[in-house]
């Protein structure tokens, strides 16, 4: 009997927001694609059967790729983050609770088809982890509680722990060269996405890798939404307030990160 026929564990809709034609991978147009995953009273638990194999499946892996749960990764609305490795590339996937009354900007499965619409190839976009799938997931009596959000890994290391290790081992010089990048990667963000804010952009939601010099930004689902507070000065108050735990004052690392923001962004406006 195939997964997709075994009681209790079913794909009961696929539905893909794209021009091209339907596919169970990521479209060549970038186009996000939602399926439900009916679990009726089985505990959700990615990294075995049969859930294991229905996602495989969904995702197109290979049927020996493994998902092992990212530990320390919970709180919040994220009930779980799962990385799936050996299918050519690595996932991460993010469980989040969902909830119908919730106004939609607070739903990151109606926000990320917001986004979709309104910019086709973002998708595509490798400066942000935006998700190829989101699996509704429907327990007792078909009810939709939770929504998996499935996307590419982010390259490089987080800049948190970036700015950990270079604090207290007093490389500062490499940590303001890093922070220049990461303000001129921010405002390319903005330019190409006609000044949507992140919503909350800071150290804990941005990969740096220090091989290739790229920035990568994750943790998007609230993407564009309203905000009392600008993505740039999020940031600066995140990182000053990070920085102390380590000794170290990071007010002239705010300072380098709002000039290589604000180059970038001259540079980006001039251009025809």
């Amino acid at each position: 009997m195939p997964l997709s026929a075994r009681p209790g564990l079913e794909v009961l809709t696929n539905k893909v927001f794209t021009g091209t034609s339907q596919s169970p991978r990521r479209t060549e147009g970038g186009g996000l694609q939602f399926r439900q995953l009916h679990l009726g009273g089985r505990p959700f638990d990615p990294s075995r059967q049969p859930v294991l194999g229905q996602l495989l499946a969904e995702l197109g892996a290979c049927p020996k790729a493994r998902i092992e749960p990212m530990k320390g990764c919970g709180g919040g609305l994220n009930q779980g983050i799962w990385l799936l490795s050996g299918a050519g590339e690595d996932l991460v996937l993010k469980l989040v609770r969902f909830d119908p009354l919730a106004p939609s900007q607070l739903i990151e499965a109606a926000n990320f088809s917001k986004m979709q619409e309104e910019f086709m190839s973002i998708g595509n976009d490798t400066m942000l982890t935006f998700p190829s799938h989101i699996f509704h997931v429907l327990g007792p009596g078909g009810v939709r509680n939770r929504d998996l959000i499935v996307m590419r890994r982010a390259p490089g290391v987080l800049l948190a722990d970036l700015i950990a290790e270079r604090c207290s081992t007093g490389q500062m010089q490499e940590l303001m060269s890093i922070l220049e990048k990461v303000g001129a990667s921010t405002a390319e963000f903005h330019h190409r996405y006609r000044g949507k804010q992140h919503c909350d952009l800071g150290p804990h939601n941005i990969f740096f890798d220090e091989e290739t010099g790229r920035t990568t930004f994750i943790d998007l689902g609230g993407m564009g939404n309203k905000v009392a507070q600008q993505d740039v000065d999020r940031f600066a108050r995140i990182a000053c307030r990070i920085s102390g735990f380590y000794g170290q004052n990071l007010e002239k690392g705010v300072e380098v990160f709002r000039e290589g923001y604000a180059h970038a962004a001259a540079q980006l406006t001039s251009e025809p």
